[in-house]
């Protein structure tokens, strides 16, 4: 299905809101052309991409860690974007919903849970 009339670009967040410290943020992906059907799974993301700093401090994708018996909820929402944000590689979840704030054509949200 394609994006809705007006997207310019497409975005990722993946988000647990389960975490005991609030909020954390795995992933953080920007920049994504509005052609973009999927990623590939371990391989390398489009060269348009960007990719935000995690959770953990580090930029890219950091998978979901709950404490032992625990699961969590995992919460990834797809934007549809206006504008490609004005952020370089690195962005926080805080920074790239400041920057991409009035520029949201629509959202999607898939939430799954993990445990372990």
């Amino acid at each position: 299905m394609p994006p809705p009339p007006g997207t310019r670009s497409l975005a990722l967040l993946l988000v647990d809101p389960d975490a005991p410290g609030g909020e954390f943020v795995h992933w953080v992906i920007y920049d994504l052309s509005p052609t973009t059907r999927g990623l590939p799974a371990g391989g390398p993301l489009p060269v348009e991409s960007r990719q935000g700093s995690n959770g953990f401090d580090h930029i890219g994708y950091g998978g979901p860690c709950p404490a032992r018996g625990q699961s969590h909820h995992y919460v990834l929402t797809l934007y549809a974007l206006g504008v490609a944000p004005a952020l370089g590689p690195g962005a926080t979840a805080a920074a790239f919903r400041t920057a991409v704030a009035g520029t949201v054509v629509q959202t999607a949200r898939l939430t799954g849970t993990y445990g372990r």
